[in-house]
């Protein structure tokens, strides 16, 4: 069973639904410019390098490249089945990591801020953020990363963040995924010790409570052996983490909007909150329960 069947995907493609006209902006390491966002039509709106401030678009980690993949890739794998989960959206890409994956704490807000300067232009409905800092590092109520999140949220944005992979371990979560109001997604894994229709708990997901006792996270979704685009002209490959289980959300997210465009983030949040599959594992690794399309768009 792979990642699309396990969250009901192809429900959305055949409502007709692809994220047509809704924008994600990626706040990784960039992206490569391949025919699964530039044909037939570029959906790569804008890229801005908040590290190198190069112009070209470019991925020197083999990161953004693969999340964004996840989230837009229009390459089919099956008659009814995509790379990318909504593989009609556009891409605001916006690289604020560097090639050994590190990203200082004023890029990210340098991009953050691009974001609430912006939003209206590209019709920026979303935030995908597949990175973070240990929570153990920072105060997480004081934080500035999460104070940033938090007034995109305000603004009315989506904002989907990664957990971590700080697992097994309970407080664990990684900012700015420690954030009360956006959403932070773990991952959910399949083995061969399999329960609860085919689900198993994993090792490395992080798991909550946040220090400041705040459930997360919100939610799972699929995050172990992801097929996705690689940084190279035409490679797909294979990658694990919370990384790649955030895209699935705000992809999933995307075919929403697509579907009923007046939705605010908070209404967003409640659609997610009432249609996820619970799994029969402990809350502070599956939050709220497995990512559903299908009854995601039923409502």
């Amino acid at each position: 069973m792979n990642s699309h069947s396990i969250i009901e995907a192809e429900y959305a493609y055949k409502k007709g639904l692809f994220g047509n006209g809704i924008t994600i902006a990626v706040l990784d390491s960039g992206i490569v410019a391949r025919n699964d966002f530039i044909t037939p039509k570029n959906r790569i709106l804008t890229f801005r390098d908040f590290v190198y401030g190069r112009n070209e678009l470019y991925d020197d980690l083999n990161h953004g490249t693969h999340i964004a993949g996840i989230l837009a890739s229009n390459k089919r794998v099956e008659p009814d089945d995509y790379v990318g989960i909504a593989p009609l959206a556009n891409l605001v890409v916006l690289k604020v990591l560097d090639k050994n994956g590190t990203g200082t704490r004023r890029n990210l807000m340098q991009a953050v801020n691009w974001i609430m300067n912006n939003a209206k232009q590209y019709n920026i409905r979303i935030v995908n953020i597949s990175m973070g800092a240990l929570e153990a590092e920072i105060n997480e109520e004081n934080d500035d990363i999460v104070v940033a999140v938090n007034e995109l949220w305000d603004y009315g944005i989506v904002v989907c963040c990664a957990a971590g992979n700080g697992g097994p371990d309970s407080h664990s979560i990684v900012s700015p995924g420690t954030s009360r109001k956006v959403i932070t997604v773990g991952a959910a894994t399949m083995g061969e010790n399999r329960y609860a229709g085919g689900y198993t708990k994993n090792t490395f997901s992080s798991r909550g409570p946040t220090k400041s006792c705040i459930m997360k996270p919100e939610l799972v979704s699929p995050g172990y052996h992801i097929f996705s685009c690689s940084n190279t002209k035409n490679g797909y490959e294979y990658k694990n983490g919370t990384s790649m289980a955030t895209p699935m959300v705000s992809g999933a997210i995307a075919l929403l909007l697509e579907q009923e465009p007046d939705l605010t983030n908070q209404q967003v949040k409640l659609r997610l909150y009432h249609s996820c599959k619970d799994l029969g594992i402990t809350k502070q690794l599956q939050g709220w329960g497995m990512l559903n399309i299908r009854r995601l768009l039923l409502g």
